[in-house]
């Protein structure tokens, strides 16, 4: 996309946020406003536990590998008895 369309995208959806804000009465715009603030805040906390996960997700992987690689070593454990 080009920096004209998208700053051509970016004013449009701030007109639309004022629109919907002028379907409501003043006292409730306040409100909107600070909910709109706590969605953006619980979407980045959500998005940052998802990669803090996957991080996790990796490092098992490599741990497991790492296990793997340990065991098949050329010597192995015999039970006797």
């Amino acid at each position: 996309m080009n920096q004209e369309l998208i700053y051509r995208l970016k004013t449009a959806a701030g007109y639309q946020k004022k629109a919907i804000q002028a379907l409501f009465p003043e006292q409730v715009r306040g409100h909107l406003e600070v909910i709109e603030s706590e969605w953006k805040q619980m979407m980045l906390e959500l998005l940052a536990e998802h990669w803090k996960d996957d991080g996790k997700q990796e490092e098992h992987a490599a741990c497991k590998e790492a296990q793997e690689k340990n065991n098949s070593s050329k010597t192995h454990k015999v039970e006797i008895g």
